[in-house]
């Protein structure tokens, strides 16, 4: 019997969760350049605390990646408080809307 790959994809896509995400404040860390602190709502809840940092890698690239609200534990390791996967889509989505506010400003 012969895998059809094609349709494993297509399954995968359809049980992927589609977010709506609205980022409802936005801030440049005084303390780190080219470091936003921002909050969103992601389908009806409210994720406080949020990082967007943008950095150049030993390559010289620039990457950016969006870090969640954490806590250190009694092990003085640090721990998130909430995640989601963010898709790519997700990713630019959220970069699109924090740029925005920041330029409204």
């Amino acid at each position: 019997m012969a895998i059809n790959k094609n349709a494993k994809a297509e399954a995968k896509k359809e049980n992927t969760m589609q977010y709506i995400i609205k980022v409802t404040r936005a801030k440049e860390n005084a303390n780190r350049p080219n470091s936003y602190r921002f909050s969103m709502n992601v389908n009806g809840i409210d994720i406080n605390g949020c990082n967007y940092i943008t950095y150049t890698d030993r390559s010289g690239e620039q990457k950016s990646f969006i870090s969640f609200p954490q806590y250190k534990g009694s092990d003085d390791k640090y721990y998130n408080h909430c995640y989601f996967k963010i898709s790519d889509d997700d990713f630019n989505i959220i970069e699109q809307q924090i740029e925005a506010i920041i330029n409204k400003e």
